[in-house]
């Protein structure tokens, strides 16, 4: 679903401007979008990207414009209604910036990331009620390279995965990128999908970059002492989680994404009494 207007612009702007300082230029000009060079994941030798082909920015989850949409009330509202609680822990996701499709680079001449889910569809049966969702931070429109699904499926999936002869692995959706349906969307809608639902993004075909930032919220594990623990280090440290198993299905959606830039920055933890909790550092109880 797309919730409209769920974060103002204002709010929009510091993501925006937090995606361009990572990347060190302006985002004015046309050539700048085309500096950072991609690459699908991280050098051998561990060191640090700045974006993926699929348009990946690992903008420090902690920084102050990153917390801003993501503590926004309405945001939370909006998984607390969908959820079905209040008690909320909010994921320590990433941004994205595809820059349009250009003969003079093709390095980003790609289909980006393939149709996948976030989860471990051969681990975990039956799928409980778990979305993730996306803050569209520019109007963004079907050729834009942003969001596309298979709507419904998710309906499906358990007889599918019935349907799959012995030994065959249910972890690949049964799609291809042009079976897809673009979801566009404009500034400030927060769109949000079940994670049962298959999805890519596209091909951006477009005169604009696509400008995006991720935003997951699940039920808080406040009785897992040890993830919240990491979060906080995360949170304080601004640093990637050490652990994913501990993470609800393994899952790199809900993996903090965050580097080493700016660790002594001032414009970091900026949170709100909401924002605590959705941190870990204030219990909801």
């Amino acid at each position: 679903m797309i919730i409209p207007n769920a974060v103002p612009q204002e709010l929009l702007d510091g993501v925006i401007d937090a995606i361009w300082e990572y990347l060190g230029v302006t985002g004015e000009d046309p050539k700048d979008w085309y500096k950072a060079e991609p690459k699908n994941r991280r050098e051998p030798g561990g060191e640090t990207i700045s974006i993926s082909r699929g348009g990946g920015v690992r903008v420090p989850s902690h920084h102050a414009a990153m917390w801003a949409t993501r503590q926004h009330p309405k945001i939370h509202r909006i998984f607390a209604e969908i959820l079905g609680t209040e008690k909320l822990w909010a994921s320590f996701d990433k941004a994205n910036m595809k820059p349009p499709i250009n003969p003079d680079h093709p390095e980003w001449n790609t289909d980006g990331l393939k149709v996948h889910w976030d989860l471990d569809t051969e681990k975990v049966d039956p799928v409980p009620l778990t979305v993730q969702g996306v803050l569209y931070l520019t109007d963004t429109d079907k050729k834009q390279g942003g969001f596309c699904c298979v709507p419904g499926f998710r309906k499906k999936f358990a007889e599918w995965k019935k349907s799959l002869p012995e030994g065959a692995s249910p972890r690949r959706p049964p799609f291809e990128k042009d079976e897809l349906t673009a979801i566009p969307g404009k500034a400030g809608d927060l769109l949000v999908w079940h994670r049962l639902t298959p999805h890519a993004n596209g091909r951006n075909e477009s005169d604009k970059p696509r400008m995006a930032q991720y935003i997951t919220m699940y039920a808080a594990k406040e009785d897992n002492e040890v993830l919240r623990q990491e979060r906080i280090a995360s949170w304080r440290y601004n640093a990637p989680i050490r652990s994913t198993r501990s993470q609800e299905f393994d899952s790199d959606a809900l993996v903090a994404r965050t580097q080493d830039w700016d660790t002594e920055n001032e414009n970091r933890h900026e949170l709100t009494a909401l924002g605590k909790k959705l941190v870990g550092l204030d219990s909801w109880e």
